[in-house]
């Protein structure tokens, strides 16, 4: 136990020494923390296969594969995590992206950095439509998802990776929802 903590300390040292360090295909240096515990690695491998991922369709198409999405859903890179409140009363935390970094990466073509989300086409509105393996769709307005981190695509519940992510929370009051298993993110202008 000792020398996991010491573990993690050093590495936490080397990264203020090198700087911080994003998420962004530029990044300086990958530090690689010590190895995880079985049962977390099983879990973080969850999804099938690297071909999986979260389809993103609007001015340009592309799919995120679910291993980049969970390596831009840490802390040190795009991860937020949003309150929200179960069926059975009790508050979770779930840690993930927020779904207007996730539109921003096919909204106009900057797909990433600063100005990847487009706020002025926005403001102007437009509909998204996010889809689940199962069909099921849940429709937000772009005005209402923009720089809104109470509505993001979660890979992690607590400390725990959720299998079959990425799932849709949102806490906004007046739409307080959870979809499972997110496939598919469509802005439709108009």
């Amino acid at each position: 136990m000792k020398r996991a903590i010491i573990g993690v300390v050093i590495v936490m040292l080397i990264g203020l020494v090198l700087g911080s360090v994003g998420c962004g295909e530029k990044e300086k240096a990958e530090i690689t923390p010590p190895p995880a515990p079985a049962s977390e690695l099983a879990q973080a491998l969850t999804p099938a296969s690297e071909a999986e991922g979260i389809k993103l369709i609007g001015v340009i198409t592309e799919t995120v594969t679910l291993t980049y999405f969970a390596k831009g859903a840490r802390a040190r890179c795009h991860g937020t995590r949003c309150r929200f409140t179960e069926q059975d009363g009790k508050t979770s935390v779930y840690t993930g992206i927020p779904l207007w970094l996730m539109c921003g990466w096919v909204d106009d073509d900057v797909k990433h950095g600063g100005g990847g989300f487009n706020d002025e086409l926005a403001q102007k509105g437009y509909r998204i439509i996010v889809t689940t393996a199962d069909g099921q769709t849940a429709i937000f307005d772009s005005r209402k998802i923009s720089q809104n981190d109470n509505i993001i695509l979660a890979n992690k519940v607590g400390s725990k990776f959720i299998e079959g992510y990425p799932t849709l929370v949102s806490s906004e009051i007046g739409q307080t929802l959870k979809l499972e298993n997110i496939v598919e993110i469509r802005l439709e202008f108009e």
